[in-house]
């Protein structure tokens, strides 16, 4: 259901607002590789395009009517080979997710046509190589995202890369900051990260130096799934007295993961209804001391 839109609604909302201006900066270097909180609606073009491609950018979540196309969008690939990898970012490490369903239909330079869809209401994604679907040479790009059981749309965002999938290295900026919106009450993400080096620990902090205070505007759950399938979950609800949202110091997360390949999955939402906001939320690495 829909949050209300009533008058502590909204006072709430424009606390949060103020509090998201006030957010600090993502780390330049990795910046590329991050959600967006915008969608694009590309037509084709002729200008053949390179790899990265960012085909969609993030679409919150959202009521949907049955069988509807969310989204359209088409360009020119001019592919040289090695990996296509869909992704949530252009790095290939972040597992992707569309509800309900992804539709790539390619039309190759000797004229024939390939056609990538996701499985229906699937799952996160891992990163996956989808250059058998490419020749080398011009290639025309046609995506549909399409909701399949009219209940809700969205989709995290969804790039080709010509980077080979690969787990992400710590430290990891896992949300950028979830801007105040009023739509359905959630925010997502899921990634393989390698554990952190010798004489280094993982802080939950709200920079990547882990010396700051995060926020959400609601409750925050997180899972880490390790290498042997053995799982780790964790939440914590931020909420204070009067509904508005509280802090939390930085934690000391390491005994969250182990040497290898680590899968982590964050779910942001607001049990009470309102909007849903957050702080960056980084996984930071810090000198054991």
């Amino acid at each position: 259901m829909r949050p209300s839109k009533g008058w502590v609604v909204c006072g709430i909302g424009c606390l949060l607002l103020g509090l998201w201006c006030m957010r600090p900066t993502a780390a330049e270097p990795i910046a590329s590789s991050l959600p967006t909180k915008a969608t694009v609606d590309r037509t084709a073009e002729d200008t053949p395009l390179r790899l990265p491609v960012r085909m969609v950018s993030y679409i919150p979540s959202g009521p949907a009517k049955y069988g509807k196309v969310f989204l359209k969008t088409s360009f020119v690939l001019d592919y040289r080979g090695g990996p296509v990898t869909l992704s949530a970012d252009a790095e290939g490490t972040r597992h992707t997710h569309v509800d309900d369903q992804l539709t790539m239909r390619v039309t190759r330079p000797d004229g024939t046509t390939s056609e990538y869809q996701g499985e229906p209401a699937a799952t996160w994604q891992p990163p996956l190589d989808l250059s058998k679907h490419f020749q080398i040479g011009i290639n025309r790009v046609e995506v549909e995202l399409r909701d399949l059981f009219g209940d809700c749309m969205w989709c995290t965002d969804l790039w080709l890369t010509g980077r080979a999938p690969k787990p992400a290295q710590l430290p990891l900026l896992l949300i950028e900051g979830q801007q105040p919106q009023f739509h359905w009450p959630s925010a997502e993400m899921f990634v393989a990260v390698n554990g952190p080096p010798s004489g280094s620990k993982v802080v939950f902090a709200g920079d990547v130096q882990g010396a700051t205070s995060t926020w959400v505007a609601g409750e925050i759950w997180a899972k880490v799934t390790h290498a042997d399938g053995s799982v780790e979950t964790v939440s914590h609800d931020y909420t204070v007295a009067g509904g508005t949202p509280g802090t939390l110091a930085p934690v000391d997360v390491t005994s969250f993961f182990r040497p290898g390949t680590n899968i982590v999955e964050i779910r942001l939402s607001n049990s009470r209804g309102g909007v849903v906001a957050s702080s960056p939320l980084w996984l930071a690495l810090v000198p054991r001391g």
